[in-house]
């Protein structure tokens, strides 16, 4: 129906979960986070982060704000606030580096104040 690729970036288990619900469709390229530097040379039209950078270390961040993010023409990332309270500042300096155009939306429901963020390159 749509002319589109996907990659999937994730470790091994969640990829494993993911396989079960989506290995209909055919056109996703699915990377552990361990072979992730397979794909720094590739160009992406958009980054997908929803809650997943709490799982990782800020070395790790390093990398993807280094090789994967600068490769990907916009950037859609949304986390928790109590979670990412030493993550922030740095993230969003980084992602405001990357991407000339940067918005920060604050969005709370219940009892969890969040941040999403969409960069764009296309300014």
């Amino acid at each position: 129906k749509y002319n589109c690729n996907y990659t999937f970036a994730d470790h091994t288990k969640m990829i494993s979960i993911a396989k079960n619900y989506i290995s209909e469709y055919k056109h996703i390229k699915f990377i552990t986070t361990e072979k992730i530097e397979e794909i720094e040379n590739e160009k992406f039209d958009l980054l997908l982060a929803f809650h997943c950078l709490s799982e990782v270390t800020m070395e790790y961040i390093n990398y993807l704000c280094q090789k994967i993010i600068p490769n990907c023409q916009q950037a859609f990332v949304a986390h928790g606030m109590d979670t990412y309270k030493q993550l922030v500042p740095e993230l969003e300096s980084k992602l405001r580096s990357i991407y000339p155009k940067f918005n920060i939306y604050p969005l709370s429901y219940g009892r969890i104040d969040q941040k999403i963020y969409f960069g764009d390159m296309n300014v």
